[in-house]
């Protein structure tokens, strides 16, 4: 799975989402769009994933590669569906940046502990940090990698 935000894209905004994922081409790490996210007072809580799930077999290594710039924390892991029934399970949180920045996020003890799973779809959610009024998130090229 690959999401570079430049033709289309399947990361969004979840219905339980405040805050918007918008397409942004006015900072981009690589080609001509980012998705950036803006926390506020009214819009505190940004949640996305993928659109739809991802088949992940038992796999020796997974991970999330990801281009960020983000002025507050924000947290990444994988919905993890099995039947009509999913669970979110949180990976790791990732610091601010005022500058773009590559990360490689290790999944694989996720899917590796949720081997009867159907699907998964990557995660990441946000709230706005305690003292700012406004917080802008911009994330660049999600690829799941695995073997």
């Amino acid at each position: 799975w690959f999401d570079d935000f430049n033709n289309g894209y399947t990361f969004k905004e979840t219905a339980t989402s405040d805050a918007l994922l918008v397409i942004d081409n006015t900072d981009v790490f690589e080609g001509s769009n980012s998705a950036k996210f803006t926390l506020t007072g009214s819009l505190t809580k940004f949640i996305g994933e993928m659109d739809l799930g991802y088949p992940i077999v038992s796999q020796n290594k997974t991970f999330l590669e990801l281009n960020y710039k983000a002025e507050q924390p924000f947290s990444v892991g994988m919905k993890v569906i099995t039947g009509v029934d999913s669970k979110t399970v949180y990976a790791l949180t990732v610091n601010k940046s005022d500058s773009w920045n590559k990360i490689y996020i290790d999944l694989s003890k996720i899917v590796n502990e949720n081997q009867t799973a159907d699907d998964f779809k990557v995660y990441i959610y946000a709230e706005l940090e305690s003292g700012l009024s406004q917080s802008v998130i911009h994330i660049d090229n999600m690829k799941l990698l695995h073997n």
